[in-house]
């Protein structure tokens, strides 16, 4: 009986085929010169609102003009693509270029200086590709730092998360001028972090 059953039974309908996926991977590469646009764009928007209410508008207007022209920007590419002590990384989604990571030891020791998404694409693995990479990058035994308003909690935990390490306070606006030579017209005082990465 049951082999009269089984014999009888129709195979089941096939399954139907699974809807493609969109691959968002987050790529990390070497930024270009071409990719300027693109970097200074991100770096416009990105800046303006990780500082608004913390920094005077005009200082913000000023970080901005001097450091996210694409003419500046090129210029930083450039040189980190000639230096064995800095890179400039982009992340790229799709062909997309959403986010960007400048380090070099142009200042007293090594330093993470920027690590920026587009703001609209936040939350989606942006920063911690780009992290991911450099830190891949650098030799065992290395150490570099970063500066980190103290009021971006959100920030330090993603940097904790990344292996950093809490170490001192500093003034963000001096050390901006210090360590990337950003001069601040009529600058107050921005407590910040300095953090510690160890490889």
């Amino acid at each position: 009986m049951l082999a009269s059953v089984a014999e009888s039974s129709s195979p089941p309908p096939p399954l139907p085929e699974p809807e493609p996926v969109a691959s968002h991977a987050v790529v990390a590469r070497d930024a270009r010169a071409a990719d300027a646009e693109a970097v200074a764009a991100i770096g416009s928007a990105a800046f303006p609102l990780a500082y608004a209410g913390v920094l005077r508008p005009t200082v913000i207007t000023a970080v901005v003009e001097q450091m996210y022209s694409p003419t500046v920007v090129t210029g930083s590419i450039n040189r980190c693509l000639t230096t064995s002590t800095a890179q400039f990384l982009v992340a790229e989604q799709e062909g997309v270029v959403t986010g960007f990571l400048h380090f070099d030891w142009e200042g007293r020791e090594p330093e993470l200086h920027r690590l920026y998404a587009d703001p609209g694409r936040t939350g989606r693995g942006i920063g911690a590709a780009l992290m991911e990479e450099l830190h891949a990058r650098l030799p065992i035994g290395s150490t570099y730092i970063l500066m980190v308003l103290a009021t971006n909690t959100g920030a330090i935990r993603f940097y904790e998360r990344c292996g950093l390490l809490r170490e001192r306070t500093v003034d963000a606006v001096k050390h901006y001028r210090d360590n990337m030579g950003f001069q601040a017209p009529n600058p107050t005082e921005v407590p910040a972090l300095i953090m510690r990465y160890r490889r």
